[in-house]
């Protein structure tokens, strides 16, 4: 069973740099607006938004997670800031310019996150870009069938109508907040045409 103790995992990670697969989107990204985060941990690429000027709705179930955030924003940025402590499931989106989540969708029970995927797909606006790291099937947390993990056809099939900026699949053996994995990811970064594709 994976250790879901979000609160001490949260203290873990605090410090951090951004996550590589973050940067090297924000890197070339456009005119701020709306983005969205679900599971946003211990803030540090929420942060990150704010500080490029980006509105943030910043989703995470763990009371924790807002603690952690809340005193490290700016003064200046709190109005672009809305916190929602909740199960990303839950949550209303808002129509999106950027969505990012760090290995967080991968903990939605596979039904719930269907429902969320659903719900992210018709809230991009047009050019808007999805950033997201999936957990593969090989993956040692595969066996916990409270987990979502996805294969290239899943992936085909969940970005059909967008276009593939990046697919990245990375296998490795390393440590996680519990010990000891296997990390089976997929980074993926996927863009919805400013013009619907003809019939």
């Amino acid at each position: 069973m994976v250790d879901r103790d979000w609160a001490d995992f949260y203290r873990w990670t605090l410090g951090r740099e951004p996550r590589p697969l973050f940067e090297r989107v924000m890197a070339h990204a456009g005119t701020p607006g709306q983005a969205v985060e679900v599971g946003f941990g211990d803030g540090t690429e929420t942060l990150a938004l704010l500080d490029l000027g980006w509105r943030v709705l910043a989703i995470d179930p763990a009371p924790a997670a807002a603690d952690v955030l809340l005193p490290r924003v700016p003064p200046d940025a709190l109005p672009r800031l809305t916190i929602v402590t909740a199960p990303a499931q839950v949550a209303t989106l808002p129509p999106l310019d950027l969505f990012y989540s760090g290995f967080s969708l991968p903990f939605l029970p596979p039904a719930e996150f269907d429902v969320f995927w659903a719900g992210l797909r018709a809230a991009l606006r047009p050019g808007a870009t999805i950033v997201v790291n999936l957990f593969g099937p090989k993956d040692s947390w595969a066996p916990d069938e409270a987990m979502s993990f996805v294969d290239r056809d899943r992936i085909e099939g969940l970005i059909d109508g967008l276009e593939l900026l990046v697919l990245d699949e990375v296998e490795r053996d390393g440590e996680a907040f519990s010990g000891a994995k296997h990390w089976h990811v997929f980074d993926i970064v996927a863009r919805r045409p400013t013009v619907a594709p003809e019939p």
